[in-house]
């Protein structure tokens, strides 16, 4: 059975002792190391600001988030596990993220990728992202506050 709990960082040291490819390959590119990791997602799993996704209590992903400015910042791991959900995976992830963002009214959410992936710019833009800029290797996504993404037209006219 899959499904989404408070994250602890006994799921993030699990993840991060078999990460998926594509979570190695970013920490890697973002000259983040394992234990810089474990510390970024220890402070916002404090704080509560961390979410697992499990399927029969194994984690197969960690989304933390850390208070930046005006959004929250996202960190993000996952298992090969993860990955092989395919189309089911990205639905749970904008799941997820929705319910985050409703968290969080009137906050962006902000993800930063390193990925040389071809489709990164649509996982993204199915989670609800828009692309922002370049940052050197890296990209930055913004999903903008509800209010701003869904906009007037969408909620109707009374």
């Amino acid at each position: 059975m899959i499904r989404v709990r408070a994250a602890t960082l006994r799921d993030v040291d699990f993840i991060l002792e078999d990460p998926s490819s594509i979570t190695a390959r970013e920490l890697e590119a973002s000259g983040v190391t394992t234990w810089q990791a474990l510390q970024m997602f220890h402070a916002s799993i404090q704080k509560g600001f961390g979410r697992t996704l499990t399927r029969d209590g194994v984690p197969l992903f960690v989304l933390a988030l850390r208070p930046s400015g005006e959004g929250l910042q996202t960190c993000f791991v996952a298992s090969e596990a993860y990955w092989r959900l395919g189309a089911s995976g990205v639905r749970l992830g904008r799941a997820l993220v929705a319910s985050i963002a409703e968290k969080f009214p009137g906050r962006a959410l902000v993800a930063r990728t390193w990925s040389a992936q071809p489709q990164v710019a649509r996982w993204f833009a199915l989670l609800g992202f828009e692309k922002q800029c370049h940052l050197g290797l890296s990209t930055v996504f913004v999903r903008p506050p509800k209010a701003e993404f869904w906009g007037d037209s969408r909620r109707g006219s009374s």
